[in-house]
């Protein structure tokens, strides 16, 4: 083999690698804002008047099967809303069902 040839053969490799590793860049930075504008859209549904970034431990009603996860605790005029990100999910309480509350900085 000529050292031309196999010069041309590692470029079109670099190239093809590059091209893919950009590919790949983004479709997952599409899916992120993607996921971003769902996540904000969940939220506005409570017209919240203030919310935070919050873990989800797990909900009584579900036992076993419980899936944690991060989200954004979300408070409106007649509901608190927890949106977890991942799986995207909902968990929407009416503001006259709470009796108390407290907050927690670990767990």
């Amino acid at each position: 083999m000529q050292t031309g040839a196999v010069l041309e053969i590692v470029i079109i490799v670099v190239i093809g690698l590059l091209l893919g590793f950009l590919s790949f860049a983004l479709v997952g930075l599409l899916r992120v804002r993607s996921l971003r504008t769902r996540h904000r859209a969940r939220i506005a549904t409570v017209e919240p008047r203030h919310s935070e970034p919050a873990s989800l431990i797990g909900l009584a009603s579900e036992g076993r099967l419980q899936t944690r996860g991060v989200g954004t605790l979300a408070l409106g005029d007649s509901h608190l809303l927890f949106a977890q990100l991942l799986p995207e999910r909902d968990v929407l309480v009416p503001r006259d069902a709470i009796t108390s509350a407290r907050a927690t900085r670990h767990f």
